[in-house]
């Protein structure tokens, strides 16, 4: 891979000349901040899991692991719209824009909680020896959107306005709230499910700082606080006191009426954009 990477750089460079005056220290000085907060990024998503392998048994941390580990599979396709959001926002900051694609994350956030009860099926099915995994997965599961958004536009905002040091005192002062937040759970509960709702209160205390105070014009409407408010609810009970069916089929009818009644004037504009791009 290496080797033809090479190649192909070689041929995309060829005829270009260096420039003599190119200052390699500005860009390391950029990315020593990118490096040290994305590895604080993995830190935070991650604490939960070094508490339980700390301080709870190996059968502990291997649910636990487990549940992690279903929530990053979901978390790849996250990934890839975020590298693709980036350039977009490297170019240009619409805030028009990146409001719509606030609101569909939300929508694909929300929507995506229902492979939790596919999940559960396949669990059950066929490894269950798992299945005390799912009360932990179903926690991950509620930080979907929060998790989206953070991944997606948030982060990349600070970096495509070049605001690599603000965007890595901010990483730190989340680190600092979410160890707060998971030792305190561990200390007053010393049990798996506190500590897997510590992290989603990590995620929801990071988007809210976020949106607030550094990206203002992303603060939630009433429509996006329902919303978020009826899916944290709606999929933690349908997730936790209902079987995989009725649970999945009550989550989606509750959530898409929600859908429907608060942002069927958002699919509408984003349905127009990718019909009338289809055509061109």
């Amino acid at each position: 891979m290496l080797i033809f990477l090479e190649i192909d750089f070689l041929k995309v460079t060829k005829g270009i000349k260096k420039q003599n005056n190119f200052e390699y220290g500005n860009y390391f000085k950029v990315g020593v901040f990118i490096l040290l907060g994305n590895f604080s990024i993995q830190l935070i998503n991650n604490l939960g899991l070094w508490i339980v392998n700390i301080f709870f048994e190996i059968k502990d941390f291997s649910h636990f692991s487990f549940a992690t580990s279903m929530l990053n599979m979901v978390l790849i396709a996250v990934s890839a719209v975020g590298l693709t959001f980036y350039n977009y926002l490297a170019k240009k900051e619409d805030p028009k824009i990146v409001i719509l694609a606030k609101k569909l994350l939300i929508i694909l956030g929300v929507s995506g909680g229902a492979i939790y009860f596919l999940l559960e099926l396949f669990i059950n099915k066929f490894i269950p020896s798992y299945s005390l995994s799912l009360r932990i997965i179903s926690i991950a599961f509620l930080n979907l959107p929060y998790l989206m958004i953070i991944n997606v536009i948030i982060i990349n905002l600070y970096k495509a306005r070049k605001q690599e040091k603000k965007f890595f005192q901010v990483i730190l002062f989340i680190l600092l709230i979410s160890l707060i937040i998971h030792l305190v759970s561990y200390l007053i509960f010393k049990s798996l499910v506190p500590i897997a709702m510590a992290t989603t209160l990590t995620y929801i205390i990071w988007y809210t700082f976020s949106v607030n105070k550094d990206f203002k014009y992303l603060k939630n409407s009433s429509g996006e606080f329902i919303l978020l408010t009826v899916y944290l609810l709606s999929f933690y009970l349908c997730a936790n006191y209902l079987n995989w069916l009725y649970g999945g089929l009550i989550y989606l009818a509750i959530n898409s009426i929600t859908i429907f009644v608060f942002y069927r004037a958002d699919l509408r504009v984003l349905f127009n954009k990718v019909n009338n791009k289809s055509r061109a």
